[in-house]
């Protein structure tokens, strides 16, 4: 039975049949109860199929009190079917309903199982993600609480230094609140970067755009801190072609990439950058001779506040690669980084499809 039709599994023959039409299988199915009949011609129910029947028996398999099939013999010869027979195709309907019930208690079971699985997983990802939330709320309150701290206890200092009529170090207390300003800029414009990423809210204005457009804006975006720092960029592109991205924002991840290749690099280092084609992407490298990435704290790149400690440096948030990733996957690329260790360098990676004629 399927819905509302008896279904043939004889092997050549798939007919299907209306429960509320005529036929004696239906009718079994209907009146649930066995029909034996020792001369088709004479029943009015009786419906010729493909064997020129003159008797047939039909037995309703039964599993939980419900007609869910029949077991059906026809015969050419009129009266074939005896008392006996009737007996004996009612003990084996028993037994294949018996069986169909054990593969419906089966069944049902493994849907629960399924089921309380893909609950437990669920519950399971709800308290990871309540534990990230709680972790990222607190490490980006304490971020945030860094610079105000900083920014209140100078403005202090200021006042304490107008009502003394001292302006001797005002110009000092003035660029630190500035440098911590411009920091809790940056910090509030890459949680809400953040934000727009996991809310899939971040939009990309793709344009057709050189390579060499890009390095160029890179440069003059990276020169400052480079130059304060005695580094070099050397740039190498090998693609020359062009790309459909979204400029400023891929300004946004090669600046975000030279800007720590230069952190975590001694000062007159050189930083190389390097544009290739790949196989219809476009392939951009930035490599540093900085303190390197341990193999254990690989993985945590990428994610937001990943704990990772260098000595030497303030602990970052990661928000920034965190939000360069995104970025590259929204232009349909991927971002990696490879280090052979502490004090071997880095190298960031990151693809972007190649603008299509």
């Amino acid at each position: 039975v399927e819905g509302s039709e008896l279904v043939s599994h004889r092997p050549k023959s798939a007919p299907r049949l209306p429960l509320s039409g005529r036929g004696l299988t239906v009718k079994a199915v209907r009146e649930d109860h066995t029909i034996r009949v020792g001369d088709t011609g004479g029943d009015p129910d009786f419906v010729k199929g493909s064997l020129d029947a003159h008797s047939e028996l039909v037995v309703p398999l039964r599993v939980r009190g419900e007609a869910v099939g029949v077991i059906n013999l026809e015969s050419t010869r009129g009266y074939a079917f005896t008392h006996d027979d009737q007996r004996l195709a009612e003990t084996l309907a028993l037994h294949v309903s018996g069986t169909l019930e054990r593969i419906r208690l089966a069944e049902e079971k493994q849907l629960t199982q399924e089921r309380m699985l893909r609950e437990e997983a669920a519950a399971e990802q709800a308290r990871m993600l309540a534990t990230v939330k709680t972790r990222f709320l607190s490490t980006a309150t304490h971020e945030i609480r860094t610079p105000l701290t900083s920014i209140m206890g100078y403005t202090e200092l200021i006042q304490g230094a107008l009502e003394a009529e001292d302006t001797s170090k005002l110009q000092v207390y003035f660029d630190a609140v500035q440098r911590n300003a411009e920091r809790l800029t940056r910090l509030t414009d890459d949680l809400l970067d953040t934000q727009r990423i996991e809310e899939g809210r971040m939009k990309m204005s793709k344009t057709p755009t050189t390579t060499r457009e890009l390095l160029v804006d890179l440069a003059r975006e990276a020169t400052p801190r480079l130059i304060h720092r005695r580094q070099t960029l050397e740039v190498s592109d090998g693609f020359g072609g062009v790309v459909d991205a979204d400029r400023d924002r891929l300004i946004q991840v090669l600046a975000n990439l030279v800007g720590n290749a230069s952190k975590f690099s001694p000062e007159g280092s050189a930083i190389q950058l390097l544009v290739e084609e790949r196989g219809g992407e476009v392939l951009f490298s930035v490599r540093d001779e900085g303190v390197g990435i341990p193999p254990e704290d690989l993985p945590k790149l990428f994610k937001p506040f990943p704990g990772i400690h260098v000595e030497g440096n303030r602990e970052g948030t990661g928000l920034g690669l965190n939000i360069c990733k995104g970025i590259v996957e929204l232009h349909g690329g991927r971002i990696w980084a490879e280090s052979g260790g502490l004090g071997k360098g880095s190298t960031f990676s990151f693809t972007i499809p190649e603008a299509q004629p």
